[in-house]
């Protein structure tokens, strides 16, 4: 029980940090385009972090799986 709503509420904060991106993606798409690297940085810093954090929920559920 209370792996599934930890698993649910990675989910969520997953999504959110995906729209997150989305908007920013879209929003940097509209200003100038002569930014600073430290917005690039940052960004590429956000999409290793969906990344990884899609690739921790996947680990997490193959194990448990795996293991039951």
């Amino acid at each position: 029980m209370i792996t599934l709503l930890i698993s649910i509420v990675s989910l969520i904060a997953l999504v959110l940090q995906v729209l997150h991106l989305i908007n920013w993606i879209k929003r940097k798409k509209n200003n100038n385009k002569g930014k600073l690297l430290a917005s690039n940085f940052q960004s590429i810093i956000r999409i290793i972090g969906v990344l990884l954090m899609i690739f921790i929920i996947f680990l997490y559920s193959t194990f448990k799986y795996l293991n039951a």
